[in-house]
């Protein structure tokens, strides 16, 4: 009897220590966010059928404009990497941006200058610059 009760406990102590690893914390997080909130859609689309012989699922691919009020030249200071993504923006302040390949960054506290540049730092402490419209 006290051994399938040590059982258990040793399993619920292993359960609660894995969900708090700090890899874990951030996909509950992203979890969360994914399934209470939506994009906003600013115009539709079709989306691509997969095709197999590649290895891109280009049914997650999206063109530009589709989510999000503005498109923004937005570059990821960790890769340096400069990207013109669709964002959602009211009254100058950035709220989220969507990659094209799928998915989204919220910021808590993004305000950009009048000219849409700026420098914000998303909901997991990634630093991304805003410099204007994109194409």
């Amino acid at each position: 009897m006290l051994r399938p009760l040590l059982r258990s406990r040793i399993l619920c102590v292993f359960l609660v220590l894995t969900a708090c690893s700090d890899e874990n914390l951030r996909v509950e997080k992203s979890e969360v966010m994914a399934s209470n909130e939506k994009p906003s859609p600013r115009k539709s689309f079709t989306p691509q059928p997969d095709d197999p012989q590649t290895t891109n699922d280009e049914s997650n691919d999206q063109p530009l404009g589709h989510f999000g009020t503005v498109t923004l030249s937005v570059t990821n200071q960790r890769s340096g990497n400069t990207y013109s993504l669709d964002a959602d923006v009211e009254d100058r302040e950035i709220r989220r941006i969507y990659f094209t390949k799928g998915g989204w960054v919220n910021f808590p506290a993004c305000e950009v200058e009048e000219d849409m540049t700026g420098e914000c730092e998303d909901e997991q402490g990634r630093v991304w610059t805003f410099e204007g419209e994109g194409e």
